[in-house]
């Protein structure tokens, strides 16, 4: 019995002291917050607060070291009302603020990490209030929080994350999230009581809201887009939208969208072209000795025409002058130059052209990827005139006028010879001689080779 009672003794002495230290005496609170030291860090942490402190202070200092961390679960269930979270806080863990039923207000003042449900299950909280330097909100920490009413953002956050509940308004200090609140449908307002409108860059140019420079002396660069309305405009534009002036058109590759304050302004990346119409241009695409697809873009990157041009044969087309590009597939047959199984690096280069109204172009393309480029003017008023002679064999003559069509046709028979007149310009003589006339298809080819 005596060595029963010597082994028993000291392990109540033991656990009456372990006791002692989990349940740290409310004495061992500083404003309602008790903090630990841990060997292994350089800083302290909080680790738990007094249940019945109605509004505890943490501390930016404890024993020398300075307080960056607030354990799991160390206020929870606590009785506080409001809470001021200092700067110093760096790190909040999961569960941190749970079930703290009559908290109502929290000012962060810092820009900690908040872990995911770090401020769960507070039922009465009201207002969150964030500080200046805070970046990024993530509404992952506030779960089941039903009586949230305000979060007050400031100028620096970019970005809010996770889920903003119908019932709660975002107080925006800048105009950087109210794009990302219209597009998600959160509720918000400026703080300064300023309004906000989402609209198009097309429609606020129209509308007089936004002005531009007409970039007369930034003809290839970006353009500058002004608010000179009287509210926040959140502008948003598609890939490729453009703006006309006067004889250029400026179109902006990519979409994008902006927040602008009364008298912001912007500068966006953007390309110049010259504008299309009111008159046209004939062109006449050439192949030489393989087929070509081809496809005909405006500058603006819209693509206007595409089509296959077979070996030795011409495209024509009436289009509105202006500046294009044309991309060619060079195939020995069809199949080859079927846009369809082609991938991108079979293409070959870009080429721009210049086209002016009223004039006209014969454009030649190869597989090498050279191409030449004629330039021909109207026809007339003067007139020339050709002596046409067949040989030992029946003949057709047909001139044409180059990217145009037929001027003249003539049959000859077997030593016949005419002289013909027509308006001056640019033609094309092709010819055909045989012995029997078999058709138009046969002795010129569907293009009149």
């Amino acid at each position: 019995m005596k060595k029963r009672k010597q082994v028993i003794v000291p392990v109540v002495i033991l656990a009456a002291f372990l006791l002692a230290g989990c349940g740290r005496a409310k004495d061992s609170f500083i404003d309602g917050v008790a903090y630990f030291n841990a060997s292994n860090t350089d800083y302290s942490s909080v680790v738990r607060s007094d249940p019945e402190c109605v509004n505890p202070v943490i501390a930016e200092e404890y024993e020398g070291r300075k307080v960056e961390a607030i354990y799991q679960e160390a206020f929870s269930e606590a009785a506080l009302t409001s809470i001021v979270i200092p700067e110093c806080i760096v790190h909040l863990s999961p569960h941190a603020f749970a079930d703290c039923h009559h908290l109502k207000e929290i000012t962060i003042e810092g820009s900690p990490k908040l872990c995911e449900g770090c401020f769960c299950r507070l039922d009465a909280l009201e207002i969150v209030t964030f500080g200046p330097g805070t970046e990024s909100i993530p509404m992952e920490a506030f779960e089941d929080c039903g009586a949230l009413r305000e979060i007050y953002v400031p100028a620096a956050c970019a970005e809010i994350t996770g889920v903003v509940p119908d019932g709660v308004t975002l107080i925006l200090q800048s105009v950087e999230l109210v794009g990302a609140a219209i597009e998600n449908g959160w509720n918000y307002r400026m703080e300064d009581g300023s309004e906000a409108a989402a609209v198009s860059l097309a429609e606020a140019v129209k509308n007089g809201w936004i002005e531009w420079n007409k970039a007369a002396e930034n003809p290839d660069g970006a353009i500058d887009i002004v608010n000179v309305s009287d509210q926040i405009l959140i502008v948003d534009w598609p890939d490729n939208f453009e703006l006309e002036a006067g004889e250029v058109t400026y179109y902006l590759p990519e979409g994008g969208t902006a927040s602008l304050k009364p008298g912001d302004s912007l500068r966006i990346e953007a390309e110049y072209y010259t504008a299309y119409g009111p008159e046209e241009t004939t062109v006449q695409i050439a192949a030489e000795s393989e087929y070509l697809y081809c496809r005909l873009y405006k500058q603006n990157n819209k693509l206007d025409a595409e089509f296959l041009v077979e070996p030795h044969a011409r495209e024509n087309m009436t289009i509105p002058c202006g500046r294009y590009v044309i991309r060619i597939l060079p195939g020995e047959t069809a199949e080859e130059a079927d846009p369809e199984t082609a991938e991108d690096s079979d293409w070959h280069s870009d080429y721009v052209f210049d086209f002016e109204g009223g004039s006209f172009y014969e454009v030649h393309l190869n597989r090498t990827g050279s191409f030449k480029s004629e330039k021909y003017g109207e026809y007339g008023p003067g007139e020339s005139s050709l002596y046409l002679k067949a040989g030992e064999r029946s003949a057709c003559y047909r001139l044409v006028r180059v990217g145009g069509g037929l001027e003249q046709e003539v049959f000859l028979g077997p030593g016949e010879y005419r002289t013909i007149s027509f308006p001056s310009g640019r033609y094309k003589l092709r010819a055909a001689e045989g012995d029997t006339w078999i058709s138009d298809e046969e002795a010129f080819g569907k293009e009149g080779r």
